[in-house]
């Protein structure tokens, strides 16, 4: 049973990827965003906070899925970029 609860947080404007804050019973532990270079999602946890193997698996999953997905997009959005180039005369 996860005690985890991740939920969407602000992204600023200037940012091209999601962020989601993580907590747990109504304390914040952290923040899940993009690490760039080791271009995937990775966990930013509050300083003091403790964590067993059962959250770090969930997060792990959690990063592990959000960064498939980003790239999954991010190769739909070249790919369109390439089409819109081509359309463009180059």
């Amino acid at each position: 049973m996860s005690h985890l609860t991740i939920t969407p947080a602000p992204t600023p404007a200037s940012h091209r990827t999601r962020r989601w804050a993580v907590s747990s019973q109504g304390h914040e532990l952290g923040e899940v965003r993009w690490y760039a270079p080791w271009r995937r999602y990775a966990f930013y946890p509050v300083g003091g906070t403790l964590y067993d193997a059962a959250c770090l698996a969930e997060l792990a999953a959690f990063c592990q899925r959000q960064t498939e997905v980003r790239k999954a997009e991010r190769t739909v959005e070249r790919e369109r970029e390439r089409e819109r180039a081509l359309r463009s005369g180059g």
